[in-house]
């Protein structure tokens, strides 16, 4: 069979899982293990060593970002990946003789409205120029998709292409773990950002449950806003580095025991944390909100429910699918499949695949 030669390139070093939550660390790995592509990466970027080689490499590695004017094409290239790498596209593909994919997630008028990030205005005119050049721009959900169409009136919709990203872990359960008794019944949080997550919402929701008598609990992971909160039924676990073991280990431990992911998030362009709950057969109960759609099938992995929607609904959607059982077991399983079916980095590739250029004639 003949392989698709795909050159790949990220201004984030793509062999250190810490890069962008990930992304083209798992990308890059998914790609190299599928059987119809042959990956070159593009860019200085060192495989790190093992053992004490290593942790030299790491010390010494250059600090200076990457001379892009430096990065050379290999010969023979099908394609060019470029994963959320803006200023490459921009200014570098014109002259490579290879079609360049823009992958990426989000446009920079969301970062800046949305997320509130510091991003000047000379950014979009570095998006459309970036997307002018790029054979086609790939987002990992709709909602991005369609944003980017507005927000770049130039960019034609037959170049545009949306499907999710996949799995950021290395330890993946073989089947869904176990899960304990239902009674109590154990929420998780994950978020670094409380407010814009909705953490102060999860609490409320909590509550709500309580009050209606069901013996509910909360764990939150990735932030210390927990600890603040003296609540009897909130346990926070602060900051978990999912790089290190024992961080992989609670984060594994705390998703097989879990019954649900809450995550009532004000504003999102992916939510990774969807296929990380539903790989451990944790439905989430999440927001209608951004890119969070593309993850989601309502009634299969979970719920999604509306912006405006306070405490008091949200329990009642938490309590028709843990209030039994059987249904619990049925959609935990469901959850799983979900994962396996539309979340994994297998799928991501394959889905990429089906867009890319036939292999030019005469090579291979």
């Amino acid at each position: 069979m003949n392989r698709l030669r795909v050159g790949f390139f990220s201004i984030h070093n793509p062999y250190n899982r810490v890069n962008f939550s990930g992304v083209p660390y798992y990308m890059l790995q998914a790609l190299e293990a599928h059987p119809a592509v042959e990956v070159v990466v593009m860019g200085a970027h060192l495989r790190p060593l093992p053992g004490w080689a290593g942790r030299i490499q790491k010390k010494f590695r250059p600090r200076t970002p990457l001379d892009l004017a430096r990065v050379t094409e290999p010969e023979d290239l099908d394609l060019i990946l470029s994963v959320v790498s803006t200023r490459f596209v921009a200014e570098e593909a014109a002259r490579m003789r290879a079609p360049v994919f823009h992958v990426t997630d989000a446009t920079p008028a969301f970062l800046r409205e949305v997320y509130g990030r510091d991003i000047p205005p000379q950014k979009d005119a570095l998006e459309a120029e970036c997307l002018a050049h790029a054979a086609a721009a790939v987002y990992s959900s709709d909602y991005m998709a369609a944003r980017a169409l507005r927000e770049f009136p130039d960019l034609s919709p037959d170049r545009v292409h949306a499907f999710p990203f996949g799995l950021n872990l290395d330890d993946i359960p073989a089947a869904v773990p176990e899960k304990p008794p239902l009674d109590p019944l154990n929420l998780l949080f994950v978020g670094s950002d409380w407010q814009r997550k909705g953490g102060t919402l999860a609490v409320e929701v909590l509550d709500a449950l309580r009050t209606r008598g069901v013996d509910a609990t909360l764990t939150v992971m990735g932030n210390d806003a927990a600890g603040q909160l003296g609540h009897a039924h909130v346990r926070g676990l602060g900051f978990v580095d999912k790089n290190s073991r024992e961080g992989r280990a609670l984060f594994a431990r705390e998703l097989s025991r879990a019954h649900l992911l809450l995550h009532p998030t004000r504003a999102d362009c992916s939510a990774m944390v969807v296929a990380e709950a539903n790989v451990y057969g944790c439905p989430v109960a999440v927001t209608d909100v951004g890119g969070i759609p593309s993850v989601m099938d309502p009634g299969r992995n979970g719920v999604l429910f509306d912006l405006t929607d306070g405490p008091e609904e949200i329990a009642d959607a938490i309590t028709a699918m843990t209030g039994d059982a059987e249904t619990y077991r049925g959609l935990s399983r469901s959850s799983r499949r979900h994962y396996e079916e539309k979340l994994t980095w297998r799928t991501w590739a394959d889905t990429l695949l089906a867009i890319a250029p036939a292999r030019r004639a005469g090579q291979g």
